[in-house]
């Protein structure tokens, strides 16, 4: 994978495998300090944050450079070392982080001389960045901003979560007040149902109390009161009701028929 400080063209990691777990190294700290009262626990105050850092290493390679050699590249590199010079680092043709670097150490180790060109036919070399920022009043003026912006997003989000807390509340007192009104309506019309039976079984009762009282008609008002009567009942009764005046032979007749469905 190719990389780049500057101008300054680099392949990362050996065997051109770039690996970002074993070949980048960063390191990112906090600014810290702490006030240490006579007496009881410490004090610790964020001050911001320190430069990030980067260690990793790079191979320069003859057959990459089609103009130069691995040892000017080299030159460059430590040209920008000695005047302090800064640019942003790219890997992958992305740049990395939001600010640019500054080499602050340079480490070579087995690079390979190659005696046929007199040339190094690559340069191995570990490098270590800090991040330059060059004007941090700015840079603190951005932060700022950006915590407003990150309280104004989380106030936003409050609200919106708020809002849809509402609007469910809503949602579930409509369906409550439906539920409502539609088991109402329902045990409305089971009271009425109820009332009817009641009503007729009242009037089958006082429709036997007309007929000549005796043991029979007293068995009969019992079933019905039950609810148990049965067609065998009825037929029985229906014989049974030959033996009564005219009156209550008629009352027993067409309560039987209501009983028989109306044969």
């Amino acid at each position: 994978m190719i990389g780049s400080l500057g101008d300054v063209i680099f392949e990362v990691s050996d065997k051109k495998v770039f690996s970002i777990n074993n070949q980048i190294n960063r390191s990112y700290k906090s600014k810290i300090s702490e006030h240490n009262p006579i007496y009881g626990p410490g004090m610790l105050r964020h001050q911001g944050r320190e430069l990030t850092e980067i260690t990793f290493g790079i191979t320069l390679i003859s057959s990459l450079i089609q103009e130069t050699t691995p040892s000017e590249q080299l030159d460059k590199i430590k040209t920008m070392w000695e005047f302090g010079e800064y640019d942003y680092l790219t890997l992958g043709g992305q740049t990395f982080g939001a600010f640019p670097f500054l080499i602050t150490e340079i480490s070579e180790k087995n690079s390979y001389f190659n005696r046929e060109t007199s040339e190094f036919d690559y340069i191995n070399l570990e490098l270590t960045l800090k991040e330059y920022i060059d004007n941090p009043k700015k840079y603190n003026q951005i932060i700022e901003q950006l915590k407003v912006q990150k309280k104004e997003q989380e106030k936003l989000t409050e609200t919106e979560a708020m809002n849809v807390e509402a609007e469910q509340k809503t949602k579930l007192q409509e369906f409550a007040e439906k539920v409502k009104s539609k088991v109402g309506s329902t045990l409305e019309k089971v009271d009425k149902a109820i009332q009817i039976a009641e009503n007729k079984k009242k009037e089958i009762l006082d429709q036997l109390e007309k007929i000549k009282k005796d043991a029979k008609i007293d068995e009969l008002m019992d079933l019905v009161r039950a609810g148990t009567i049965t067609a065998d009942k009825v037929n029985e009764m229906i014989d049974y009701a030959k033996n009564f005046s005219e009156t209550d032979r008629q009352i027993l007749l067409n309560f039987l028929r209501n009983q028989i469905g109306g044969k």
